[in-house]
């Protein structure tokens, strides 16, 4: 529930819900629309299934979590306020291919802390900086192919590689994971973009939808990183 209040509240805080939605958040209130608004109807189908398939998917894991008691290394409270981070920079950046700021500042606050509790603190700046920096060299390095590209075609391209929250995202996931755990972090990441990139290109083209230069969220996939090295890995080989 705290998934979808907080991803509803932000998207309504920074005027990215619109319409009948933005006016239904208006008159109910931030509760009522999160946790009955939605039952409605109201904001259409995609609103009601991102709803109950989040509901489903966190209550499947802590109750998992909580029958598998694995040697998850960070106390109860501080996996609550990542997994629930991770599920509120999944939502944003599907539903809307954003990385907002408030989840920056937000996810670094709580990375430090458990970066700290898990590596110590050099190891936890040391991973945050390393982090940051290789992503936002792999930002730099997409920007400019993609201009080389629109250059060469004589067409303009809208669309980034990268975003830049993604480049703030992979600081984050450097913190959690520490010096030299970053390095891994990022190969898990870009191995599941590319297989996810390719897996989108394939459905697309095969149901005839595809065009080029379409962005794909890359936000998913340093989430992913965060939750295999972080929980599941942990719990399933007990490091």
């Amino acid at each position: 529930m705290l998934v979808n209040l907080i991803s509803n509240e932000l998207s309504f805080r920074r005027g990215l819900i619109q319409g009948a939605c933005a006016q239904a958040r208006k008159e109910g209130g931030a509760l009522w629309f999160s946790l009955v608004f939605w039952q409605s109807g109201g904001c259409g189908r995609n609103w009601r299934v991102r709803h109950l398939f989040v509901l489903l998917i966190y209550s499947a894991f802590f109750a998992a979590l909580g029958w598998w008691n694995g040697p998850v290394k960070l106390p109860l409270v501080m996996t609550t306020c990542l997994v629930v981070y991770m599920g509120v920079i999944t939502v944003l950046d599907l539903e809307y291919k954003v990385i907002l700021f408030p989840t920056v500042w937000l996810g670094a606050a709580i990375g430090l802390v458990g970066g700290v509790l898990l590596h110590g603190v050099a190891d936890t700046l040391f991973g945050g900086l390393a982090g940051f920096v290789s992503m936002y060299l792999l930002y730099i390095l997409g920007a400019s192919l993609v201009n080389f590209m629109a250059k060469r075609r004589g067409e303009e391209i809208s669309e980034v590689a990268l975003g830049f929250g993604d480049v703030n995202l992979a600081g984050i996931l450097g913190l959690w994971l520490g010096w030299p755990g970053i390095l891994a972090g990022l190969y898990f990441a870009v191995l599941a973009g590319g297989i996810g990139s390719l897996a989108f290109v394939v459905v697309k083209s095969l149901r005839g939808g595809y065009s080029p230069y379409t962005a794909i969220p890359y936000g998913p996939f340093l989430v992913m990183a965060m939750a295999w090295f972080l929980i599941f890995r942990p719990a399933l080989m007990g490091n």
